[in-house]
């Protein structure tokens, strides 16, 4: 856990001094724009964008450039209503303190891209192409949070959904300190790291459930020390438990399951 803090800490110190800042709000000074959008088209790679958190904002938003989008105000968030579609030929994109956002991609990426979400609500999250690498903290995800390669840590979400790609370099997937209500994985590229979350389902499937796995001896994976409470009294499936694998895989390196906590209550499958 301090590994990652620091990673955090390292993310939020590259915001730098040295960019150029531009601004997002009503005002009509210098360096401030009406919309984000604006703002965006007229920024270069690594320019800070901070943008009004007492003035409400409209999407639809596509970030092609490496920038930093930032509330202005610390503490508070900047409301954006609309979706924010992140680019195909950038190398990240940083969010901290937004509000009502949702997020997407482009198109598939020929070079990992890297989405940065910080302390920000998210309406939904959906980055479906191959090739982004989805890097959550302390944040709050409604709906389903669907992506192919990440981190989360220390945020809330509804469901967690992590999809397969194919022609990506190997990565580790982290999921680590958050509480959700149910995990489906059916990605066969990446190693993966589940541990420490809070999974409390009350729905007719399980809390993680493992439709696929890596397929190699390279690969490995670790689900530990987490709690799934998982409740449903009329379930007749063979999936209603707090870890349901269905591997069908040839080659594995090696799978770790160690202090869960699982409590479920449910019919027995027959």
């Amino acid at each position: 856990m301090k590994k990652q803090l620091l990673t955090l800490a390292i993310c939020l110190s590259t915001i730098s001094s040295f960019a150029a800042d531009l601004y997002v709000n009503g005002s009509g000074l210098p360096n401030t724009y009406a919309t984000l959008q604006a703002a965006i088209d007229a920024a270069s790679d690594g320019d800070n964008i901070y943008v009004s958190s007492t003035e409400a904002h409209n999407g639809p938003v596509t970030v092609d450039k490496s920038v930093y989008i930032i509330s202005d105000q610390s503490g508070s968030k900047f409301q954006l209503v609309g979706d924010v579609i992140v680019g195909n030929n950038i190398e990240q994109v940083t969010i901290v303190g937004a509000n009502g956002i949702s997020v997407s991609s482009q198109n598939t990426a020929n070079s990992r891209v890297k989405v940065n979400l910080i302390s920000s609500s998210v309406s939904a999250l959906n980055i479906i192409h191959s090739n982004y690498k989805v890097n959550i903290y302390d944040c709050f995800i409604g709906g389903t949070a669907t992506f192919s390669n990440g981190v989360v840590i220390g945020s809330e979400l509804a469901d967690i959904s992590i999809q397969n790609e194919s022609s990506v370099e190997v990565d580790t997937i982290m999921i680590i300190a958050n509480q959700f209500q149910k995990l489906y994985y059916d990605n066969t590229i990446h190693n993966f790291e589940i541990y420490n979350n809070f999974v409390d389902r009350l729905s007719s499937t399980g809390g993680m459930f493992f439709s696929s796995m890596p397929n190699s001896n390279d690969n490995w994976g670790i689900i530990a020390n987490n709690t799934i409470e998982f409740y449903n009294p009329n379930s007749t499936s063979s999936s209603s438990a707090g870890i349901w694998i269905n591997y069908s895989g040839s080659y594995f390196g090696g799978l770790t399951i160690v202090n869960n906590y699982i409590h479920n209550v449910y019919t027995p499958w027959n």
